[in-house]
């Protein structure tokens, strides 16, 4: 799913470039509004365990909203490779506009002409997974539920038409390898902090 984006936004983008494209956006709808929140950096926990001196907040949400639309960027800092930086992990679109069938029936178009044949369509014809399919998972549609480390099931595309339609692209994989080096790190911390 490498190159994927949904309006212009892309997994492990940083905040700067998703501001950057939200206020291109806005420029094209002056009643947008943009929104976001931050959180300690994974890395700050780390920096307090070890007596230094608190990193900067990160990115955590970026959010904007239109008449037509909202659409919602969660971050996660890329650590260890990069402390401090936040990086896009999942990209959520609601498309709230699409009053008719033949609104629906359009966007659903446009979803297959933008990303092809899905791997997983349910009986409706309404839902749709993109991602790499595995023995495992032979129509990828446990995905939602699965923080699991399949070597090549991430990321994941998933499409519910309706109104509002909902769009999202994850990359569970990369935030459960954050996670799992933030954990340890911290582990090993402390461990260095009890021992003689």
């Amino acid at each position: 799913m490498s190159g994927v984006d949904i309006k212009g936004f892309a997994l492990q983008m940083t905040p700067e470039q998703v501001q950057d494209r939200m206020a291109a956006l806005k420029a094209q709808d002056p009643q947008a509004e943009i929104s976001g929140g931050h959180a300690d950096c994974e890395s700050e926990a780390l920096a307090r365990l070890r007596g230094q001196s608190p990193q900067p907040t990160c990115q955590s949400t970026l959010l904007i909203y239109t008449s037509d639309y909202s659409l919602h960027v969660d971050f996660i800092e890329d650590f260890p490779s990069h402390p401090g930086v936040s990086r896009a992990y999942t990209i959520q679109l609601l498309q709230s506009n699409l009053n008719t069938t033949a609104d629906q029936r359009a966007f659903r178009d446009l979803v297959l002409s933008k990303y092809g044949r899905p791997s997983y369509v349910d009986n409706s014809g309404m839902e749709m997974w993109y991602c790499p399919v595995t023995s495992a998972r032979p129509h990828c549609s446990q995905s939602w539920n699965n923080f699991g480390d399949e070597p090549n099931a991430f990321p994941d595309l998933w499409v519910v038409v309706g109104n509002p339609s909902h769009v999202q692209l994850s990359d569970w994989r990369y935030h459960s390898i954050r996670q799992r080096a933030i954990g340890k790190a911290i582990e090993q911390s402390n461990t260095h902090r009890t021992t003689l």
